[in-house]
């Protein structure tokens, strides 16, 4: 052997040797290499059972990989084989060749932690830096397969915890390449979650990827893991979701979406109720066009379709709307730039209501303008949401609405519009009949605005022409407007000041009233005045106590109140008024009916606290007529005029009042009573005093049926006591002149003067005159021409 050829076979040799140790060493090395970037880069643990390399077929093969999680527990990554078969003839190409890549039985486990983060946060980044890319080195796989994959998703800070896991997961890649200019692959995903299975397919995919589509199909997949992942201020959800999606990515912009989606026997929960919220057979969300990408989110068209049912738990027993026909449409969309989309919501509400919104949503200010319109809304509804115990209900009515909503992210409501309740009839505990009825009932809002804790009114007016019956008593009363309105301007709450208040109301009968003034709804701090004219006083007579002696016949009132209110004072009240054309019938005493043209009445300082009722000035003066209750023969007593004043009332009382009555007889005379009165025992002490008060005028009290003349004068101590009975004491002296007995030109009994003195009266049971004196009596005598 020559000495070339032996350096020849040694160096062959040692070739040999080195390639068989880089052979044998070469796994090892890979797999230890692994181990300690994974542990140096980010501190987990990586086990892998054997690592295959053979370099004359370019097969690498991974047995048995592991990666440890962070927290106690499942590894986060296990794969039982990866095969990678590799042209290693092209590296020398700059080129990365595999013929194929096999994945067997993957297994990953993402986690949400109780803190929120992830548990593979931490694999995103750090170690190291900066790298480029692969540079000019071409990637080409001719295949790809992926079998019995896994992937489980558990929410550890969720209460209760939950987990949901894609099985089966199974992924062919065909045609893989990172040149741009190449066809592109192809890729189909299949995976079971729960049961359901989901299919993916992109015939148009590269690793150089500037254009790509794909087709998402899913059926029966469980809603309840989705929406807790992805909207969990939802609440608890539930329902099996169908979907069939194309999806198509381009480079410069981004990922679209066209398709339907629909969840069947979609339910909502709501925490404590045993029933869902809402509930749907069937859900349904078709999308066109929908963007995704480069910070821009947007949709040709959105629309949701469903037939729910909502129900609340918080009523006894649980309310239930059934929804028909809700239809909800997004065109236009673009966040967080762009003209503002257009939106439409239909739906059809219990009892015929039919509701649609018209408007626009900025999502970038983001800005909403809404136009709501609601016909034949049943006012029933209402109902489960009133006390049950309350004294007035809703009992039936129809509510239509316009009304235009402004919403911003501030966040800040502004609602304009009106409301309009047809035949709006409202109920009254213990009465069978309807307590207000309402033909046309209309509300009409300005500037109303909300802001968290802030809520101002610009304007509110109500006007209608409303019935009102009360029952509770007999007969019913019954008032039938003509027109009833109220305005209410700056309205705010909390109260930044005075709103101010006007309102006019018109009987049918001719009565009519008027309202104006400020109120501050924080303090309820007001003043206001109220006038009334012209109002029938006959269905007051309703509330008078069925054993009252007194019945209101007839009558018109007319009176101005002025109310002020401050929290420091309380409510004061000065009212001015007068009955023209009053008539009251008396069922006891000698009078049997008492009218009067024209009644007036003053009432000053009338005061309301917590405890008390007081009133500084009552007056009350007029010209009562009376009539006797038997004898319809006699003429009335016309008073000249009559005067009553009381001063310094308080109730409950703790002391008698002073009280003055001035009246002018008729004829001619006057009569004065100054006095106290108890109010609490009823019971009157005064001093009276007649001053050429003419006979007739008192004769009219006695059973006294022919002419009388003269004049009287008296002065009388008065005490006495109302009750079911009269009693009274009188005392003091009568002086009569001029009196008669009879025609003036043929007077039975003439007396030019009578002197009483120590006079007692105790009615109804004694009078006592101590000393009686006539002077110059005459007594005419006559006989019958028969002699009788």
């Amino acid at each position: 052997m020559t000495r070339r050829r032996r350096w020849v076979l040694g160096v062959a040799g040692a070739v040999v040797l080195v390639v068989t140790a880089t052979v044998v060493a070469l796994p090892p090395f890979v797999k230890w290499l692994a181990i300690r970037n994974v542990r140096a880069r980010y501190g987990r643990e990586l086990t892998i059972d054997r690592i295959r390399l053979n370099l004359a077929t370019g097969v690498f093969e991974i047995r048995g990989l592991r990666l440890a999680d962070r927290e106690p527990g499942p590894a986060l990554v296990e794969v039982e084989d990866v095969a990678t078969d590799l042209e290693l003839r092209y590296l020398f190409l700059l080129r990365l060749v595999a013929r194929e890549i096999r994945v067997v039985a993957p297994t990953i486990r993402i986690s949400r932690l109780p803190s929120g983060r992830l548990n593979v946060s931490d694999l995103g980044g750090g170690g190291g830096g900066g790298g480029g890319g692969l540079g000019p080195v071409v990637l080409m796989l001719e295949r790809m397969q992926l079998s019995r994959g896994t992937v489980v998703f558990e929410d550890r800070g969720a209460t209760p915890p939950w987990s949901v896991a894609a099985t089966d997961i199974a992924l062919t890649v065909t045609n893989l390449t990172n040149r741009t200019n190449a066809t592109l692959g192809t890729a189909q995903l299949t995976l079971s979650v729960a049961g359901a299975p989901v299919t993916l397919t992109d015939d148009q995919i590269g690793l150089a990827l500037a254009h790509a589509r794909a087709a998402v199909k899913a059926t029966g997949l469980d809603l309840a893991p989705l929406v807790a992942a992805i909207l969990p201020a939802v609440g608890p959800a539930e329902g099996r979701v169908t979907a069939a999606l194309d999806l198509v990515y381009e480079t410069t912009g981004g990922a679209r979406v066209t398709g339907e989606v629909s969840v069947a026997d979609a339910r909502i929960r709501r925490a404590g109720q045993a029933e869902p919220l809402a509930a749907a057979p069937e859900l349904r969300v078709v999308a066109r066009d929908a963007r995704f990408g480069a910070g821009v989110l947007g949709a040709d068209r959105l629309e949701l379709t469903a037939d729910p049912t909502i129900v609340d738990g918080s009523r006894a027993p649980p309310e239930r709307v059934p929804v028909q026909g809700l239809r909800v449409v997004i065109e236009g969309l673009r966040h967080p730039a762009g003209p503002p989309a257009n939106v439409t919501l239909d739906a059809r509400l219990p009892g015929g209501t039919v509701l649609a919104v018209r408007g626009t949503a900025d999502t970038g200010r983001p800005a909403t303008t809404l136009d709501l319109t609601l016909t034949s809304a049943d006012l029933a509804l209402l109902r489960p949401y009133l006390p049950h115990d309350a004294a007035v209900g809703v009992e039936r009515g129809r509510v239509d609405a316009a009304l235009r909503i402004g919403a911003t992210g501030e966040p800040a409501v502004t609602v304009d519009g009106d409301v309009v309740c047809r035949q709006c009839v409202l109920s009254r505990r213990g009465q069978s009949e309807p307590f207000v009825t309402h033909p046309r009932l209309r509300a009409t809002v300005a500037g109303l605005a909300w802001r968290p804790g802030a809520l101002a009114l610009g304007r509110l007016e109500l006007e209608g022409r409303p019935s009102v019956v009360d029952a509770t008593v007999s007969p019913p009363v019954r008032l039938d407007f003509s027109r009833l309105a109220l305005v209410a301007e700056d309205l705010t709450w909390p109260s930044t000041g005075r709103a101010r208040v006007r309102g006019t109301a018109a009987l049918t009968d001719g009565g009519r009233s008027t309202l104006e003034g400020t109120i501050d709804p924080g303090t309820l701090d007001a003043d206001v005045r109220v006038t009334f004219a012209g109002l029938d006083v006959r269905p007051a007579d309703a509330y008078v106590p069925p054993t009252s002696t007194v019945r209101l016949s007839g009558g018109r009132l007319g009176a101005t109140v002025v109310l002020h209110r401050t929290r420091e004072s309380g409510v004061r009240l000065d009212v001015d008024g007068e009955i023209g054309a009053l008539d009251i019938a008396l069922r006891a005493g000698p009078i049997g009916r008492l009218t009067d043209p024209r009644l007036r009445f003053t009432a000053r300082g009338l005061a309301l606290t917590d405890r008390a009722l007081r009133l500084s000035a009552l007056r009350v003066t007029g010209a009562p007529v009376a009539e006797r209750t038997s004898e319809t023969t006699r003429p009335p007593l016309a008073l000249q005029s009559l005067a009553l004043g009381v001063r310094d009332i308080v109730w409950p009382a703790p002391q008698p009042v002073p009280v003055r009555l001035e009246v002018a007889l008729p004829g001619s005379g006057t009569l004065t009573l100054d006095g106290r009165a108890a109010l609490d025992t009823r019971q009157l002490q005064a001093d009276v005093r007649l001053q050429d008060a003419g006979l007739a005028a008192v004769a009219w009290w006695l059973p006294i049926t022919g002419p009388v003349g003269g004049t009287l004068d008296a002065t009388l101590a008065v005490s006495g006591r109302a009750g079911p009975e009269l009693e009274a004491r009188v005392t003091g002296t009568v002086v009569g002149r001029d009196l008669v007995l009879g025609p003036a030109e043929h007077p039975a009994v003439s007396l030019e003067r009578v002197d009483a003195t120590d006079i007692e009266v105790k009615w109804p049971r004694v009078v006592r005159v101590g000393r009686l004196a006539l002077g110059h009596p005459t007594v005419l005598v006559e006989r019958e021409k028969d002699g009788g």
